[in-house]
């Protein structure tokens, strides 16, 4: 914890919403986003980059890493993408 009121240095990675970011930073914490698309919401306090690139070594009190987009984690709909990214059976 970075002070006696329990404040936390927080990373929010893989996330682009905004919303964790906000209900953390209204909890009193100082608390940054860290995505390789821009922030949705436009905000400041949104780090664009991979999160693998280094930034994890900056000293954070907690690391949320959150999921890709959920139509990359769902097989079901699967046979309707297209492109290069297509899922592929391993």
């Amino acid at each position: 914890m970075n002070n006696d009121r329990g404040m936390m240095r927080v990373l929010i990675g893989c996330k682009t919403s905004g919303i964790a970011r906000r209900a953390f930073a209204a909890l009193g914490h100082d608390v940054w986003s860290c995505d390789i698309e821009a922030a949705e919401d436009g905000s400041n306090r949104h780090i664009r980059c991979d999160i693998r690139d280094g930034i994890l070594n900056e000293g954070w009190d907690l690391l949320a890493v959150m999921h890709p987009p959920c139509t990359r984690l769902c097989r079901s709909g699967r046979q309707w993408m297209s492109g290069p990214d297509k899922w592929t059976e391993p």
